[in-house]
């Protein structure tokens, strides 16, 4: 349905990824690289490796990751994640350790209450993406014992230096995430996570 292709010389200064024109058959926010190959190890397992690029996915396949799929490159969509709902229960995210890969996350925390899926982080080490980790023999079993839930890791970051900030920044954050918890229908899990939150933010918790 289209092509793609990412920048391999660290010093390439054109963009990372690179896909055909979209049309009627290729739609980036529709499709997931790797699906097709991925479909019956996910339904198997009953969960997924979501990776940013071709390159990480094919990477976690060589591995033996297997149930692993791809965005093209792009962000992921709300027509990502129904995607997979379709195969899968638990999502594991499997970003770049950069800053473009964790503001990714946290959008996708604003946007997974809308599935019916569990998203959980493996958080790779500074500078390394799924490729690189693998290649250097990073233990990736490890990263999936300490997966985080998407909400913990969005509360964790979100919440980095919140005493420094103003106070406009701080109603900022608070309203968000709030935003994410009001639209969980698991009444335990909003207070469970507004718990969280009030440590975090320092502020009175009332059930």
């Amino acid at each position: 349905c289209g092509f793609g292709g990412r920048i391999v010389k660290k010093t390439d200064q054109r963009p990372k990824y690179y896909n055909s024109r979209e049309n009627h058959f290729f739609q980036k926010g529709t499709l997931l690289f790797g699906l097709n190959h991925a479909k019956k190890q996910i339904q198997k397992k009953e969960y997924v490796f979501l990776t940013e690029g071709y390159t990480d996915c094919i990477a976690m396949a060589q591995h033996g990751y297997t149930n692993t799929v791809a965005t093209l490159g792009t962000s992921c969509t709300v027509d990502h994640l129904k995607l997979l709902s379709y195969h899968a229960q638990k999502v594991y995210l499997v970003y770049d350790s950069d800053a473009a890969g964790q503001k990714a996350m946290l959008r996708l925390a604003e946007m997974c209450w809308q599935v019916n899926l569990d998203l959980y982080v493996l958080v790779l080490p500074d500078g390394q993406d799924p490729d690189s980790f693998l290649k250097d023999g990073g233990n990736f079993e490890t990263l999936i014992e300490h997966a985080k839930d998407i909400f913990t890791f969005f509360l964790e970051n979100s919440g980095k230096e919140f005493s420094q900030q103003t106070l406009q920044q701080k109603l900022v954050v608070m309203r968000k995430y709030l935003a994410i918890i009001k639209n969980l229908d698991d009444p335990l899990k909003q207070d469970i996570l507004l718990q969280k939150a009030a440590v975090t933010f320092q502020l009175p918790f009332n059930s």
